[in-house]
């Protein structure tokens, strides 16, 4: 009798654990749309965790890949993080970083976080949209 409610009581727990787990993301989407004229050759995405040290996903997270002028490539991040730094470059030689901080959930969907590489005037530029992302300031 004790090894049967002992039994049905790490099943409760089991099931507790995974429907209480269900529908949190595991990883949040970043899409890097390239708004140039030019091939973006260089993206350095510096995530900063909750409660851990800041991680370098990649010196270049695009490898030996380029984002060629009007399309779009997506990335992996980690959804419960504090602040995001993203550095962008392309073939001409713009570059532009930013710092942000966004939602992981926004009214209870994970949604993706689109940054747009753009040029204005001469300098490189970086937009945000989606999971209430935000500009923060550097420290």
């Amino acid at each position: 009798m004790k090894k049967t409610i002992a039994i049905l009581g790490i099943i409760v727990l089991l099931l507790g654990v995974f429907v209480g787990c269900h529908g949190i993301p595991e990883s949040k989407q970043l899409i890097i749309v390239n708004d140039t004229d030019s091939a973006i050759e260089y993206i350095s995405i510096r995530v900063n965790p909750v409660d851990e040290d800041a991680r370098l996903l990649a010196p270049n997270a695009l490898g030996d890949k380029t984002i060629a002028a009007g399309e779009r490539m997506a990335f992996q991040i980690c959804p419960y993080c504090v602040e995001v730094r993203i550095e962008i470059e392309n073939s001409a030689s713009v570059e532009a970083t930013k710092h942000f901080s966004f939602d992981y959930l926004v009214g209870g969907v994970n949604q993706d976080i689109t940054v747009t590489f753009s040029i204005e005037i001469t300098e490189g530029e970086i937009t945000l949209e989606g999971s209430n992302a935000t500009e923060t300031e550097i420290d």
